[in-house]
């Protein structure tokens, strides 16, 4: 038991990082949700569309929709708040990232000492000047010379803190308005002295924002328009009132009513209600351009109320993803409602599925493909029917409340195997013609299992959910014999278990909420003692929350943390990779889950949206008649990598000139590798044309399989 509870240390960072590199920005691609849209700016006669962690544009000019990130220079797709007026376009995240595109240049700067629940509420330039209301206080930025000026936090009674949702500057004072006050000084006083600040109090009411409108600031809440007077503009009981907007001398206000959303326009003492189909339920910002109106919101992406046309990116996300898996060429992304989407390359198909959601896995079997449902049970995708307790033979069993809770299925063995959540027997199977079998996991009590993944024919690992206890329950098919494993036996380090996966050595990896560990085998002798990873210095991934595992086609180990992202070759005992948001595209450091499709495309979700990485470690090959090397010529001017494709299982390659010299070997595992064009010295290659070999076992040259050029 010494193994597992000596040398553990806080994993934080590793300079002990593998220099091989066969990732690079430019091999991050981000998979944004576009459908729902979370504000719209106006700026170079296209109209930005902000999602949570993506953006798209419309062309006024020849009405196009344009997905391309690299046509702005953002170095960060998280957006919160957007602004624009006819100078700028604005953006800020809740990290405190202010991104700020001009006429004249991009630029970029950093809110700095916020916490973590920063919030930006909006944005308003002034004279060259960006003031940012947020959760902790109004934000000065001079944008000319790119830096903040000042931070007015203490402004509230006695010195207090408070929280700004809003700013204006008109005739030279300066407003601002919190939940109940609105606070209010002479643009040329000292704005850090809060005695020179007045107050206006609504005990009342909560207040949301302002505007201006003929020269004269109006402030609204939930239920009412009003001045600074508290005369009322526009009043109604029983409303919500999300966005008001004035345009010329009007004022358009979307608001909530019984679950309903309308807009009304107030034009001198006539209201107009404008009519919004049902698809708009939910708006989020409203732009007036050259007098068409444009809605964007959820569910709908952008809307020109004007000329009743909707506009949304074609092929892509089209809600915020809870859940991935793997199909092979096949990744499949699902929501917590009917709602799934899927790909064989970036382009995704959206689906919405009939009286069957909250997806927890699928298996593809006897040539159907079949969801599992966290309620309603399991569903035959191809036939489009459902599998519940009614269906005939069917040994699934209900919770209290009447839903089915399938939270795993596999295909494995001429079965479809079954995990439902909450049975007594939770293990179930059945074969292509729906004869069923139950399986006895030693338990008289309904067992809770989230997941499970087979080691052999015969033995499972199943994950318990960590609300009602946790651990993992090992099974043995063929014999029946169930064993626990629980920090309560020595046999885990935490009950909280993530994930699980067995590599090709056999060896199971388990991860939990206090780190990674490993047992030699799944052997019921190999189970007593788990060991933990190391990088040749220290053991590693210990009292940090791993989240997630996935297992390449080269045996690395990817591992999902709260830390960030690692690859890690337990062979060579090595950290490959180590991805965070600093150094890399990645949205954030919490990783939710990781998936891979066959041709080496790894996909992330993380807290903040999914993203994947090309990695070019496909699927092995029988032989090498598929070998290719590409780009071949390879131009060293563009080309910062080269890749292999089509290799076997183990491949040892060497790479030399044309005069014979030798440039670098390779031991590479898996059908595909990305080589950084640099020798075994770290030098990169010259221009040139070079040759390829396979070496013999006993690492003589073999066969010449490929030649390329270097210009």
């Amino acid at each position: 038991m010494i193994l597992k509870r000596v040398f553990v240390f806080m994993l934080f960072f590793y300079t002990n990082v593998s220099s091989q590199s066969f990732v690079d920005r430019n091999d991050w691609r981000h998979h944004p949700n576009l459908k729902d849209i979370k504000s719209a700016s106006i700026h170079d006669n296209k109209i930005y569309c902000f999602a949570k962690s993506g953006f798209f544009f419309f062309d006024l000019y020849n009405n196009s929709i344009v997905t391309d990130g690299s046509s702005l220079d953002f170095i960060s797709t998280e957006f919160d708040f957007s602004f624009s007026n006819s100078k700028y376009l604005i953006t800020g995240n809740n990290s405190g990232l202010i991104q700020v595109i001009s006429n004249d240049e991009n630029f970029f700067l950093n809110i700095d000492g916020v916490t973590s629940d920063f919030k930006i509420n909006s944005f308003m330039v002034h004279k060259e000047v960006l003031y940012v209301s947020s959760s902790e206080g109004l934000f000065k930025i001079d944008l000319e010379n790119q830096l903040v000026l000042d931070k007015y936090y203490n402004i509230g009674e006695g010195g207090s803190a408070v929280g700004i949702l809003d700013s204006k500057i008109i005739n030279d004072t300066l407003y601002v308005v919190s939940v109940k006050n609105i606070y209010f000084i002479n643009i040329e006083s000292n704005l850090l002295d809060f005695n020179l600040w007045n107050t206006k109090h609504f005990s009342e009411i909560e207040l949301k924002g302002s505007f201006i409108k003929d020269d004269e600031i109006y402030f609204f809440s939930s239920q009412s328009v009003f001045n600074i007077n508290n005369e009322a503009l526009y009043a109604q009981e029983d409303i919500n009132i999300q966005k008001v907007l004035t345009y010329n001398s009007e004022v358009h206000i979307i608001f909530l009513s019984e679950e309903k959303t309308y807009y009304v326009v107030l034009n001198n003492n006539n209201i107009s209600e404008i009519f919004l189909p049902e698809k708009v339920a939910e708006i989020n910002d409203i732009l007036i351009v050259d007098n068409e109106t444009w809605l964007v919101g959820n569910n709908f992406s952008l809307y020109n109320l004007s000329q009743d046309q909707f506009y949304s990116p074609k092929n892509k996300l089209a809600f915020d993803v809870n859940k991935i898996s793997s199909l092979n060429d096949f990744i499949y992304a699902f929501s917590l409602s009917d709602k799934i989407s899927y790909t064989s390359d970036y382009s995704w198909e959206n689906e919405t599925l009939e009286s069957f959601s909250n997806i927890t896995s699928l298996a593809y079997f006897n040539n159907f493909l079949f969801f599992g449902s966290e309620t309603d049970g399991i569903l035959n995708k191809s036939e489009n029917y459902i599998i519940n307790k009614s269906f005939e033979g069917s040994l699934l069993s209900e919770l209290s409340d009447n839903t089915i809770h399938v939270s795993d299925l596999k295909a494995f063995e001429d079965r479809i195997w079954i995990l439902n959540y909450g049975s007594k027997n939770p293990l179930l199977s059945f074969d292509n013609n729906y004869n069923w079998n139950t399986y006895s996991l030693g338990n008289p009590n309904e067992i809770f299992p989230i997941q499970f993944e087979f080691a052999d024919d015969d033995a499972l690992f199943m994950i318990l959910d960590k609300s009602k206890g946790g651990g993992v329950l090992f099974f043995n098919i063929a014999t029946s014999e169930s064993r626990t494993l629980s920090s309560a036996n020595g046999r885990l380090n935490s009950n909280l278990v993530n994930d699980i996966v067995i590599d090709k050595n056999g060896l199971v990896w388990i991860a939990s909420e206090e780190g990674l560990i490993y047992f030699l085998s799944h052997k019921t002798y190999d189970i007593d003692d788990y060991f933990l990873p190391n990088d040749g210095t220290q053991n590693i991934f210990q009292g940090i929350n791993v989240s997630s595992l996935l297992l390449d086609h080269s045996n690395n180990i990817w591992v999902g943390t709260d830390q960030g992202l690692f690859v890690y070759n337990h062979d060579k005992n090595e950290i490959i990779h180590q991805f965070n948001t600093g150094n890399s595209s990645l949205l954030s450091n919490k990783i939710d889950d990781i998936k891979m499709r066959q041709d080496g495309e790894v996909y992330i979700l993380t807290e903040r949206g999914l993203l994947s990485i090309s990695t070019y470690i496909k699927a092995p090959e029988n032989s090498f008649d598929n070998l290719i090397f590409y780009p071949n010529p390879l131009k060293l001017k563009d080309d910062n990598k080269m890749i292999f494709s089509g290799l076997q299982t183990e491949n040892y390659l060497k790479i030399v000139s044309l005069s014979g010299e030798e440039i670098i070997q390779f031991n590479i595992t898996g059908g595909g590798f990305s080589w950084d064009l640099k020798n075994a010295n770290g030098t990169k290659i010259i221009s040139g044309t070079y040759l390829v070999f396979i070496l013999n076992e006993d690492g003589s040259q073999g066969e010449l399989v490929a030649k390329f050029l270097v210009l």
